[in-house]
């Protein structure tokens, strides 16, 4: 099932991430919040390209506006398409190096590879890791940084609203019929 919100991927994210590294702490990144004590993660997914040809699909839905004494159906329009998404994940910590490691063969682990599975995603490359370590306040902040591309099928939804139409006949003064149409 194609997501429509990126926020439809942060379970399986989080999951992903926690099942790789053991961590329980994995929150998604929120400049403005305090950090958790010990060792922890963070995430932030981006939209990076969409690829190939879109699919389409439609079906008819009641419709927005019906008349009383008729009724129509409108469309609903879906376009499916497959995207590239770049999940940024930061590790904090004494383990945050051995953490980012562990990412790099993540995705040959059964247990990982059912979450993806099961969720549509797919695995495409892990980069490399960016030691962010920095002294903060006298003290060592340890951080490393990389990126996890996904691709995931992604779906837009548009409502296309008919026209309620009626038959129209324009006569002249004989009876002669000069122009009809049918809605």
């Amino acid at each position: 099932m194609p997501i429509e919100s990126l926020s439809e991927l942060d379970i399986p994210v989080y999951q992903v991430i926690s099942e790789a590294t053991g961590l329980v702490q994995i929150i998604k990144s929120n400049p403005d919040a305090s950090a958790p004590p010990g060792d922890y993660g963070t995430y932030s997914i981006q939209p990076i390209r969409a690829y190939g040809h879109p699919r389409t699909e439609q079906e008819d839905i009641d419709a927005i506006e019906p008349i009383p004494s008729f009724s129509w159906q409108d469309i609903r329009f879906y376009t499916i398409t497959a995207m590239e998404l770049m999940v940024s994940i930061n590790f904090f910590g004494d383990s945050a190096k051995d953490n980012a490691m562990k990412m790099y063969s993540a995705c040959f682990r059964p247990a990982i590879d059912d979450i993806l599975r099961d969720n549509n995603i797919a695995w495409r490359y892990c980069s490399e890791a960016r030691n962010l370590t920095y002294v903060e306040q006298a003290t060592i902040e340890r951080r490393y940084q990389l990126d996890l591309h996904l691709y995931a099928e992604v779906q837009a939804t548009d409502d296309i609203y008919r026209a309620a139409s009626v038959d129209v006949e324009v006569q002249d003064e004989d009876g002669n019929i000069l122009a009809s149409s049918e809605g």
